[in-house]
């Protein structure tokens, strides 16, 4: 696996903080640019990654440790294009979570079951932070994300279009 942290304009220290952590892992990559949102940020690493599945993390999220080894080995079990967890909305005042899961049943969705779901909102949401993604979906397809709130709204619909196959977990891997 790469891990590819783009700093988006940071103010805080956390510039300092990631360097000294790359510098330590080879598989870290490290960009910097101006502030300009999320899509430019997504796009940025977009540009720049070499695997076979891309995922995408927001900077105020954490991972279950599982989360890269569930998701990958459920979509190449299933041959599968795209493979979604379910994630936690996470209070770390109260130090809770709770559990936001897909109301669709775990399983493996044709795109056109998995699109429709998608499209609704019923079962499987637009977020691409909680979603491995094949990166030939990206590549072969010209997708890239829009300057807009919610970014993801414009790219998920995209990427299961043109996605065989979605397998969802019935973990909760994301926070």
């Amino acid at each position: 696996f790469e891990v590819i942290i783009v700093d988006d304009g940071s103010t805080d220290k956390s510039v300092d903080i990631i360097k000294k952590f790359c510098q330590n892992n080879e598989y870290f990559i490290f960009i910097t640019q101006e502030n300009q949102g999320p899509a430019s940020a997504r796009n940025r690493a977009l540009e720049v990654c070499r695997g076979d599945y891309i995922g995408f993390m927001d900077s105020d999220d954490y991972l279950e440790p599982e989360f890269l080894e569930s998701l990958y080995n459920a979509a190449v079990e299933n041959d599968a294009d795209i493979a979604c967890c379910n994630f936690n909305l996470y209070y770390p005042e109260k130090d809770l979570k709770l559990c936001m899961p897909f109301t669709s049943f775990p399983g493996v969705y044709s795109k056109t079951k998995a699109l429709k779901k998608l499209i609704l909102d019923m079962g499987i949401h637009y977020f691409v932070w909680n979603k491995l993604s094949k990166r030939e979906l990206f590549f072969n397809n010209n997708l890239t994300f829009h300057d807009m709130y919610f970014e993801d709204i414009s790219t998920s619909p995209k990427l299961f279009y043109y996605a065989d196959k979605i397998v969802l977990l019935g973990k909760s891997l994301y926070n």
